[in-house]
């Protein structure tokens, strides 16, 4: 990896405009750097302009704050963020044909071939509402829907709102149960219950 960081490091605008045009290029850079450089080009995928770099060191918690510099040492390397400075604060900007691209994956990821076609639009957005729905279901009463902590594609998400503080973990005879701030994060309306819990992930 480090001598592809050399490599981008080294190229001129004008070929980071060519480069970041290509939409394998660019998933296979995503693929390729660590998993927390994977999560800040994710989470900034939707933000325009300039993005505060307190607000991203913000994200981790001081025993990674190694894992943080490296992160985005190698996102500036590949010149997918650029350092700026606003207001006497330092900032990053994203690439932008690079971040045209990353949200076009999220928007829009490739069904392989031999998949069949793509689910229309109002398919995808009723099983988006039946899988949230039943995120709320666990949360509101745990004790009757064990199957959902024991699901190989939601088993990930108990131990998720343990992290987030919004449940608490199964103690003796007990199951998972709801906290305060769970009660709170109930009564948020749903895009912000979805984006506390991709900034919680």
């Amino acid at each position: 990896m480090e001598e592809s960081l050399l490599w981008f490091s080294d190229q001129t605008p004008e070929d980071l405009d060519v480069l970041y045009a290509d939409r394998f290029i660019v998933q296979a850079i995503l693929r390729a750097v660590d998993p927390l450089a994977q999560q800040y080009l994710l989470r900034l995928a939707f933000v325009d302009g300039a993005f505060p770099m307190s607000s991203i060191a913000a994200w981790c918690k001081s025993a990674d704050l190694e894992d943080h510099h490296d992160a985005i040492r190698s996102l500036c390397a590949l010149q997918l963020w650029t350092e700026t400075e606003l207001d006497g604060q330092p900032h990053v900007q994203y690439h932008p044909r690079a971040q045209a691209l990353v949200r076009d994956f999220m928007c829009n990821p490739v069904v392989a071939a031999g998949d069949g076609p793509h689910p229309k639009p109002e398919v995808v957005s009723a099983y988006g509402r039946e899988r949230w729905m039943a995120v709320l279901k666990f949360m509101v009463s745990p004790d009757n829907h064990h199957e959902f902590a024991q699901q190989a594609g939601t088993s990930w998400i108990p131990q998720l709102l343990v992290d987030m503080q919004l449940m608490e973990p199964p103690d003796g005879y007990q199951y998972f149960s709801l906290t305060s701030e769970g009660c709170k994060f109930l009564l948020e309306d749903t895009s912000a219950q979805v984006w506390m819990l991709l900034v919680g992930y």
